[in-house]
């Protein structure tokens, strides 16, 4: 991946804080995510997160996201929950995704299992799900425990 350098003023976030080797850069109220492929990333983009928060009394934050991530859930949902909240207590999030693969999860809007039938829902295993109560956990359980039978069935197992 090529990597976008931004102007002098920008903040890295990184192991060293520098720009060859930062996932995550801030520049004003923008927030650059290059990458999110190891649990430190989600480190960095809340360090950078909290200093652009506690800089800006803007409620609008522009989140680009750039190259081709690498989707993990234990680095993604975190990440998205985090934006849901903000957005729950009225920030405006913008997210201009230039990747490939990001839009088809549901990042910016993850799926609230109260809203679908999710025991026919496609790609259960490709999306970003929202709970609210327990009941809605039993639901997506049960349903995922459903889609791995199913998907053993048509393999033969």
């Amino acid at each position: 991946m090529k990597v976008h350098y931004l102007p002098g003023q920008a903040h890295y976030f990184s192991e060293r804080n520098d720009r060859e080797n930062s996932r995550v850069a801030l520049l004003g109220n923008e927030l650059f995510l290059r990458n999110l492929s190891t649990p430190p990333d989600v480190g960095h983009f809340i360090r950078a997160l909290n200093r652009l928060l506690g800089e800006r009394h803007k409620k609008e934050i522009n989140i680009y996201l750039e190259g081709d991530f690498s989707i993990y859930a234990n680095i993604i949902v975190p990440v998205a929950s985090i934006l849901s909240k903000l957005k729950r207590q009225g920030y405006v999030i913008n997210i201009i995704d230039k990747t490939s693969n990001i839009a088809e999860i549901q990042f910016t809007n993850p799926v609230n299992v109260s809203d679908v039938n999710i025991e026919n829902f496609p790609n259960l295993f490709q999306r970003i799900w929202r709970f609210s109560n327990g009941k809605e956990i039993q639901r997506f359980i049960d349903s995922t425990i459903h889609a791995i039978g199913q998907s053993c069935a048509n393999k033969g197992f």
